[in-house]
């Protein structure tokens, strides 16, 4: 989200050089063949393999309509437990599993340390009960949540409601932080609903971010009450979603000039469109891919690719390693040229399951 509201860091300034450590946001994709997963009585294509197998095959993708397939990794269904007692809302699909996110603060010239976590959930329906029950599961661990005043390029939010509708868009936001003393943790929460716009496919989702750091980014949005009415009934969703590109193809068409698109590097496999980067000056993206190759050969092959976009003469930052109790780790770097196209790489890889990775483009 690109905010209206001050925010800065603790003790130092944001970093945009190659060697600086910043989340990712939001990101969108494409394949080639659809797969229809069943979400309660709707039926919701998430275009990629719901079981994780990403048919990637000339004969998968003209087999004719896809069969319902099991919700299974990269895909998690309602009730799943990702972290911090946060399980998947009923009625919603996590997209992959929880991302690392690096550090966005530089405290006494070194990233602080980020112990948080976000993810995406895919939300065919109604978004307004999964965003309540998300609300409740965060009451029981010691959070508050209410409605966050945000701006984005074309849309915006209130304290008076969670949810509003825009002229082009759905939008709901919301912040909950953390009653007990010393506790601090603070959890971003925000929806977009938005149909197809020239070369950009639709969206439909939720967005949690869980910040944990002893030297946190301080942004302060405008809040409104607990208890805050969910906001007006949104426009349906498309029943499907377009194709997603295959090994070659292109993703991230459709966004600013700047925001160069990328190609699918073999050995993996976006498992969701792209999705709007709403935490550029200019509309930018993020992608999100499941990594079935050695993880790190795939992150640096991404990385060479926005290197021979941005300066082919040099070689790329080494990638920063974070490591976490629960056993997983986070690879992290971004590049960057002098016309403000930022490109960052946030590699997760769990301790058991799929690594994952985020690709955000932006242009500030």
């Amino acid at each position: 989200m690109r905010r209206t509201s001050k925010r800065h860091q603790t003790s130092g300034t944001r970093q945009l050089s190659p060697t600086s450590r910043r989340p990712g946001r939001r990101g969108r994709l494409r394949a080639t063949a659809q797969t229809t997963c069943r979400l309660g009585l709707t039926t919701f294509v998430l275009l990629a393999g719901c079981d994780g197998s990403h048919r990637n095959s000339p004969d998968a993708a003209a087999s004719g309509p896809a069969t319902p397939i099991p919700l299974r990794s990269p895909y998690l269904k309602a009730g799943v437990e990702l972290l911090d007692g946060i399980s998947v809302p009923d009625g919603a699909v996590a997209v992959g599993g929880p991302l690392r996110i690096p550090s966005d603060v530089i405290y006494q010239g070194e990233p602080a340390e980020e112990r948080g976590w976000r993810i995406y959930f895919a939300i065919p329906n109604d978004p307004r009960p999964v965003i309540k029950n998300v609300t409740e599961q965060l009451s029981r661990q010691g959070f508050t949540m209410r409605p966050a005043e945000l701006t984005g390029e074309d849309w915006k939010t209130t304290t008076t409601e969670f949810c509003t509708q825009n002229a082009k868009s759905y939008d709901c936001a919301g912040v909950a932080q953390a009653t007990a003393s010393g506790d601090r943790r603070v959890v971003a929460l925000d929806f977009h609903r938005r149909a197809a716009e020239n070369d950009r496919p639709p969206e439909s989702y939720l967005r949690i971010t869980l910040h944990d750091s002893e030297h946190p980014e301080v942004f302060n949005p405008v809040l409104g009450n607990p208890g805050t009415s969910m906001g007006p009934k949104p426009p349906p969703v498309s029943a499907s979603w377009p194709s997603l590109p295959t090994q070659g193809g292109r993703f991230g068409d459709g966004y600013d000039p700047a925001a160069t698109p990328f190609s699918v590097e073999p050995q993996s496999h976006l498992i969701s469109p792209t999705i709007q980067s709403d935490d550029c000056v200019r509309p930018g993206y993020e992608a999100l891919l499941a990594l079935s190759g050695n993880p790190t050969s795939i992150f640096e092959a991404y990385q060479e690719q926005a290197q021979r976009i941005v300066d082919d003469t040099r070689l790329g930052p080494s990638p920063t390693i974070a490591n976490f109790e629960d056993g997983s780790k986070l690879y992290a770097a971004t590049v960057s040229d002098q016309g403000g196209a930022v490109y960052r790489f946030a590699m997760t890889i769990p301790q058991a399951g799929t690594p994952l990775l985020s690709i955000s483009v932006c242009v500030d």
